[in-house]
């Protein structure tokens, strides 16, 4: 068994070789990340919140597997651009504000 952190840093080797060649691979580190995540939930406490899913499990993996693997589908990343990516000003100015305590 792999760390997850390893597997994570592969991942993100993947989405860079992506973003490099323009070609989408099965491994990426979104998917390692929903991989290693536990989904357990208590159907029964949740229906008693009141909750009503809008899809029925059928729909949902329908639409899940179509997102995931249609040939067109680009990963959904909540970074405009990959983190290396970003101009030496954005990382001065992360640094300034870490140094400086945070948003603590």
């Amino acid at each position: 068994m792999i760390s997850y952190w390893i597997g994570r840093a592969g991942g993100y080797l993947f989405d860079l070789a992506a973003l490099v060649t323009g070609r989408q691979f099965p491994i990426r580190s979104i998917r390692i990340k929903k991989f290693c995540t536990g989904t357990q939930i208590a159907a029964d406490k949740l229906h008693e919140t009141g909750f009503s899913p809008r899809y029925s499990l059928e729909q949902g993996l329908e639409r899940m597997i179509a997102a995931d693997f249609q040939p067109n589908s680009q990963p959904r990343s909540r970074y405009p651009l990959p983190v290396i990516l970003y101009p030496p000003s954005v990382w001065r100015g992360l640094s300034a504000f870490f140094v400086a305590g945070g948003f603590g």
